[in-house]
């Protein structure tokens, strides 16, 4: 009796969605990033490691706010952002974290790797001298170079530079603001 009842209901269609179920991310045996782990030196080596593209969303936060310092200079080590850098390189509590943040500043705002365009921006609003003068001294476009000069206030750097500057219009530019024949 009991099986013709079985017999008689009708089969269930299967599901339609291919996809697993939702339970499926509940897996005890997954394992997070290396960068979300609770030992520093794991999530530092983490950061330094992990595919740009799955670590880029979270650059910002572990640069800023993780605990560890030597977290913060993997983090800074990594990312692009002249903002944050500038910011950190000023704000953050440890010294080698600010560190790291002015080495990595101080060769993007020098380097190609960030568009000029940013980069004068960037100068515009700088009063560093250190970083003022590895521009001065290291970028490779003149108006780069001339921007950075322009907010200069060391004059023996500026003499250097109307001596050794590579562009013809910046060292002349630099001679005609020379007024101290002993600095000449």
């Amino acid at each position: 009796d009991r099986a013709n009842s079985v017999r008689a209901v009708a089969p269930v269609a299967p599901p339609q969605d291919p996809m697993p179920p939702v339970l499926m991310n509940l897996n005890p045996l997954r394992r997070k990033p290396g960068w979300q782990s609770r030992d520093p030196s794991t999530r530092a080596r983490a950061v330094n490691m992990a595919p740009l593209e799955e670590l880029a969303p979270h650059l910002d936060e572990l640069a800023r706010a993780d605990e560890s310092p030597e977290v913060r200079r993997a983090a800074l080590g990594r990312v692009d952002d002249l903002a944050l850098l500038a910011d950190r390189m000023r704000h953050d509590d440890e010294l080698a974290v600010r560190d790291a943040a002015r080495q990595r500043y101080k060769a993007l705002l020098a380097g190609p790797g960030r568009p000029e365009a940013e980069r004068a921006r960037m100068l515009g609003v700088e009063d560093d001298q250190d970083v003022l003068a590895h521009v001065a001294t290291a970028a490779g476009e003149a108006p780069l170079r001339r921007a950075a000069l322009e907010r200069i206030s060391r004059p023996g750097l500026l003499v250097d530079r109307c001596q050794h500057d590579p562009d013809p219009d910046i060292r002349l530019w630099l001679l005609s603001r020379m007024d101290a024949p002993a600095t000449l």
